[in-house]
């Protein structure tokens, strides 16, 4: 009976068969480490579907990424092919160089979040952390995206505490959060629209919201919003490269938070960050 489990685990083991051993359990003394040989085949099986989607998701990751990169290459290939194509005036080759510069800014920009999205989840680069008012941070960002705001016709307005609100954390990545949710919110917002932007204390957390009036999210779509590079029917048409949202959980996750979502699609959004306060705090 021992022979036949381990031929069978062996053909298991190779890759041959995902099923479950199949040798009658007579002995009662071979009962418990079939069992148990039986549980380590299950887990195999999972890890193997894990396995599976990790890939498919980075072959998607990748297909995106190449997607982004194409865009601005082939501007910039065309730029490069008019100023080659015959004798062009001085300001048609500025023009040109210009345009080039720009599409380099958006790769630049491009890889530059992938990285910073890889370093905070993978935690290679250590967080500066570091003890800092986030209720005057969120209120610099506010005052910094207000005019945006104004300027397409979108009301923006803030619910903060009076008084300094401390907090231990990467100030810099908070504040990539905030602009982040905060970008998203003006851009998805319509004419004559409301944001509305929340920051309280609930217990042992910070808890800041952004919530708007925009076109929402379909509910096919809210599972993949914080993935690298996902974009949304509702975003296909808008600039952007589809890491703003997964930049937010990353930043979230290193400081032991959460990020949840509610939406109504043509109603708006509302994204909430749950950040946990120390001991110090």
């Amino acid at each position: 009976q021992l022979s036949q489990a381990a031929q069978q685990l062996a053909v298991i083991l190779d890759g041959g068969s995902d099923e479950a051993l199949l040798v009658p359990l007579c002995d009662d003394a071979l009962t418990p480490l079939l069992g148990q040989i039986d549980r380590l085949l299950l887990e195999k099986k999972k890890l193997c579907v894990q396995q599976r989607r990790a890939r498919l998701a980075q072959r998607r990751m990748l297909a995106n990424m190449a997607h982004d990169l194409r865009t601005p290459l082939t501007r910039m290939l065309s730029c490069a092919e008019v100023t080659f194509a015959g004798e062009q005036t001085l300001a048609a080759y500025r023009d040109a160089m210009a345009d080039n510069a720009d599409e380099c800014r958006r790769m630049l920009s491009l890889i530059n979040t992938m990285l910073e999205i890889s370093r905070t989840e993978s935690g290679t680069v250590p967080m500066k952390f570091q003890c800092f008012d986030v209720s005057e941070l969120l209120r610099h960002s506010v005052e910094l995206f207000r005019m945006a705001a104004e300027q397409k016709g979108v009301s923006l307005s803030a619910e903060l505490p009076a008084g300094p609100m401390s907090f231990r954390g990467d100030r810099l990545k908070i504040e990539r959060l905030f602009g982040n949710l905060l970008d998203n919110a003006v851009k998805f917002t319509p004419v004559g629209g409301e944001i509305s932007v929340m920051l309280k204390r609930a217990g042992r957390e910070i808890v800041f919201s952004v919530s708007d009036t925009g076109c929402g999210i379909a509910e096919a779509d809210r599972n993949n919003v914080f993935k690298r590079f996902y974009r949304a029917d509702s975003s296909r048409n808008r600039p952007g490269n589809g890491l703003g949202l997964s930049l937010v959980q990353a930043v979230a996750r290193a400081h032991g938070g959460r990020v949840e979502l509610e939406s109504v699609s043509g109603r708006g959004s509302c994204f909430t960050v749950f950040l946990p306060l120390n001991e110090a705090e």
